[in-house]
């Protein structure tokens, strides 16, 4: 959740209690009740919201260490076979070349080389094992692989649910602010000649602003009511 999240968060738990004293100014049937419970939903929401994203950020994590740990396990089977495959260049010409690493570092080229690496080594199965190869290298190469892919599609899974949270945040927060800025005049004409439920309603409604950065020196400015 962003700071400027948190703050208004904290705005609208502070409104959400400030109807909730209040309960009898703002009977059922009033547009005040209605406002008092969409700044209550949005609270709930961004809640939810932030804790599911917190949760995908946490399983995003989680995958990519897991698709690190499969890279390195596809690249290391990858370096014995290139390596192997040098040792056969006197006996076939250009196998090398067949199983050559690719330079780029990206996951997606040596994944894609992976394949090729699997594909190309089913007819020189033989001569590997003859060199030294585990009987199964080229099952264990599919196996790595797909390990891999598997990684991958789980950590775009959780990226994209952690979107999704993110947006679902977002608009929540949103839908809080507007309800509390429709229901700033509606405060206003309830208490209109009350000074302390004025004051209480500005201290519930307004946003902390961010703090100013250290080398500016002018004083902070008065946080202003979201309803104004």
């Amino acid at each position: 959740m962003k700071k400027s999240e948190i703050r208004i968060l904290d705005m609208l738990r502070r409104v959400r209690q400030h109807g909730q004293q209040r309960a009898a100014a703002f009977p059922a049937n009033s547009r005040g009740h209605e406002l008092y419970a969409a700044v209550g939903t949005s609270v709930v929401n961004m809640e939810r919201y932030s804790a599911e994203q917190a949760m995908h950020a946490h399983a995003y994590s989680e995958k990519s260490a897991q698709k690190n740990v499969a890279d390195e396990a596809l690249r290391d089977l990858m370096e014995t076979v290139s390596r192997t495959a040098r040792s056969m260049s006197r006996s076939f010409p250009g196998v090398a070349e067949k199983f050559r690493l690719p330079s780029k570092r990206d996951g997606e080229t040596w994944l894609a080389t992976a394949r090729g690496f699997a594909t190309d080594a089913v007819p020189f199965n033989d001569e590997f094992l003859r060199r030294g190869m585990p009987p199964d290298f080229v099952d264990d190469l599919k196996a790595r692989i797909l390990a891999v892919e598997q990684a991958a599609d789980a950590q775009a899974q959780a990226w994209a649910a952690r979107v999704t949270a993110t947006a679902g945040l977002a608009g929540a927060a949103q839908q809080g602010v507007e309800a509390v800025r429709e229901l700033a005049p509606v405060v206003r004409n309830i208490y209109a000649d009350k000074e302390a439920e004025l004051a209480a309603w500005d201290s519930a409604s307004h946003v902390e602003r961010a703090p100013r950065r250290a080398e500016e020196e002018a004083p902070p400015a008065q946080p202003a009511p979201v309803g104004g």
